[in-house]
């Protein structure tokens, strides 16, 4: 792989490949352990549009914005794991349409915008959000997301989910839902709509039964 100097960020902090993700040939960028509290304006001067990998884990990131991702059109990941990640702005991820993976895990998310977050990633396969701190979702979060494929929950505070969460989700075959202490009912129907799923973890919840219908 080699290094694209005319396309990397200008501020130092990266570094910038050429690579296959999935298919797709672009340049990868590598932004990791540089103490980043923020990514914005972390092109500089630099033109990422041929960027399909965007990795900012483990800094101490504290937000997302639209403005962070900007200019980067052609994105298929977004690694910002293991950061200090406490609000995601609704409309953050409204100019990447082409996202497929997106790695929030290990930060310090409370809770998720209410509505609409999604609506612009409609390829997304892959959702990472375990190791955090939510304690509810909307129940329309994942209804712009008919390509989803895995979903990871795992070691939040939620404590419940609405019959209808999954609705959209015929293509979900792995989902992790381990590690939710506060989890003690699902309702029925929850995965009704997920024929594909084939991997599904519920250790370490407080769950003594499963309602009738739950598939």
């Amino acid at each position: 792989m080699a290094r694209d100097a005319a396309a990397c960020p200008l501020n130092g902090l990266c570094t910038c490949e050429h690579d296959s993700r999935y298919g797709h040939t672009g340049v990868v960028v590598e932004c990791t352990l540089q103490a980043l509290d923020s990514w914005a304006g972390l092109a500089g001067d630099a033109d990422l549009a041929a960027a399909i990998e965007l990795s900012v884990q483990n800094n101490v990131i504290g937000s997302i914005t639209r403005a962070d991702l900007q200019g980067m059109p052609n994105l298929r990941i977004i690694s910002a794991h293991s950061n200090k990640i406490r609000t995601v702005d609704e409309d953050a991820f409204a100019d990447v349409p082409l996202l497929e993976v997106l790695q929030l895990q290990n930060n310090q998310l409370t809770r998720l915008p209410a509505g609409g977050l999604f609506e612009g990633v409609p390829r997304l396969r892959v959702l990472r959000l375990d190791v955090n701190f939510l304690t509810a979702l909307h129940p329309q979060l994942l209804h712009p997301l008919a390509a989803l494929e895995e979903l990871r929950l795992t070691d939040n505070q939620l404590s419940s989910f609405d019959a209808d969460f999954f609705r959209e989700n015929a293509r979900l075959s792995t989902l992790h839902l381990d590690s939710l202490p506060w989890l003690a009912a699902l309702p029925a129907g929850l995965f009704a709509h997920t024929p594909l799923l084939k991997q599904l973890t519920l250790s370490e919840c407080a769950l003594e039964t499963l309602p009738d219908g739950l598939f």
